[in-house]
């Protein structure tokens, strides 16, 4: 015990004198400690004002053998011409090993001081721990022969599960049964379209524009002739035919089942065109109204304004480029 004293004496006296004008020091509360009671551990710096000095950062542990319980700021004391900070740690000491469960000598290496962006060692302390014992009267009197009853063991006791117990234990097993699920209806539903000489995958095509449909029927329809066939009737049933399945699909109004008045009255009442368009359209459905009803037989030039007036109104009211991007 004085030989442990000593040592620690002499190396705190040792670190005090250092380079730069700067004294660093730690040093214990106690050179012996119970195991596991705490112990004080202190930094001091002595410096003057041209100096800086940063303390050692301390984390939960200094050695594997001593935790840090508590840590106070740096402090400055007064020791006037000079500096002097200080700084206390609580410790505790919970050696690793204990040889033969008696009482061990430890060892806590210097500490890292920064002086000016170099390094500056402290002293190394030394700390004994002793193992916790009973004197000879405390042991006297432990009744050792007491009786203590036996009891059965008792059974577990049944809880509910939760579902993370559950899902911890059986995740993998119910993931693997899901999967399991998922691959044989798809192996399903493969068959089913292959016997059915259905593709498996169904690509949807783009909607062609209605106006694009129409201006394709509207010129196939001039490329038949049917006037120069004297095929009237069949000519304006199939051009109005284009422009009422036009109307339909553009504005979605039922224009293939209702009649030429009512075309133009769901035309008018819902403000799709202005008034020059709708006379166009009036121009056509009519004159298809007097070929076909009236069986009436327009002259080449009525007929070729018809034809003009269902590109104009097709071209007049198609869709726009903003509305195809939308």
């Amino acid at each position: 015990m004085k030989k442990i004293f000593f040592i620690s004496i002499l190396s705190i006296l040792s670190f005090w004198a250092n380079a730069q004008g700067v004294r660093v020091v730690a040093k214990l509360d106690t050179n012996i400690v119970e195991i596991g009671n705490p112990v004080e551990l202190q930094f001091l710096a002595e410096y003057n004002n041209n100096v800086h000095v940063v303390f050692p950062i301390l984390e939960e542990k200094i050695t594997n053998d001593f935790e840090i319980i508590s840590k106070k700021p740096v402090d400055t004391l007064q020791n006037s011409p000079n500096v002097v900070l200080s700084q206390k740690y609580e410790i505790i000491a919970f050696p690793e090993k204990i040889l033969g469960f008696t009482d061990s000598v430890f060892n806590i290496p210097p500490f890292q001081f920064l002086v000016n962006n170099d390094t500056l060692l402290s002293n190394e302390l030394f700390l004994r721990v002793i193992m916790i014992q009973l004197d000879s009267a405390t042991v006297a009197k432990l009744d050792t022969t007491q009786q203590f009853p036996i009891f059965e063991i008792k059974s577990p006791k049944n809880t509910p599960w939760t579902f993370a117990e559950f899902w911890n234990l059986y995740k993998w097993y119910v993931i693997i049964i899901l999967l399991s699920i998922i691959i044989i209806l798809l192996l399903v539903f493969i068959i089913i379209r292959l016997k059915k000489n259905k593709p498996i995958v169904v690509i949807e095509k783009p909607k062609i524009p209605p106006h694009i449909t129409a201006i394709k029927s509207l010129n196939k329809l001039k490329n038949k002739k049917l006037l120069e066939q004297d095929k009237v009737k069949e000519y304006y049933t199939e051009l109005t035919n284009i422009v009422r399945l036009y109307i339909e699909e553009r504005f979605q109004i039922p224009a293939l089942e209702r009649t030429s008045s009512e075309i133009l009255f769901s035309v008018k009442s819902n403000n799709i065109v202005n008034n020059k368009t709708l006379e166009k359209l009036k121009q056509i459905l009519n004159w298809a109204d007097l070929a076909k009803f009236a069986k009436h037989r327009p002259m080449q030039s009525d007929n070729d304004l018809n034809m003009e007036n269902a590109f104009y109104f097709v071209n007049k009211t198609k869709i726009k480029n903003k509305e195809l991007k939308k």
